[in-house]
């Protein structure tokens, strides 16, 4: 189950159902609607290392990391970035 602290510098941690995970991503992954999610991860490819998430299509510049630090970076949390690998985390990042 992935663990973070709600503001990634607080000392407790919580833990989420990796299911709930996948399925707040899966939402947001087709979805503009307030958070601009899909614009956000337009052209990439995110692949979970904790999970079996992946979105987009193999050999676009690659994100991949733990399935809760993807969600918080594909929904503008820049905190999840930290914790991503991949020559698009840096296009990620850059994004609105």
């Amino acid at each position: 189950m992935p663990r973070t602290s709600d503001d990634r510098s607080a000392s407790s941690t919580h833990t989420y159902p990796s299911k709930a995970v996948r399925e707040v991503a899966e939402f947001y992954q087709g979805s503009n609607l307030i958070l601009g999610t899909k614009r956000r991860i337009a052209g990439l490819h995110l692949a979970a290392t904790d999970d079996p998430y992946a979105f987009g299509e193999v050999g676009r510049p690659l994100v991949a990391g733990p399935m809760l630090a993807m969600l918080l970076a594909m929904t503008g949390r820049r905190a999840g970035l930290a914790d991503l690998q991949g020559d698009g985390v840096a296009v990620l990042g850059a994004r609105p």
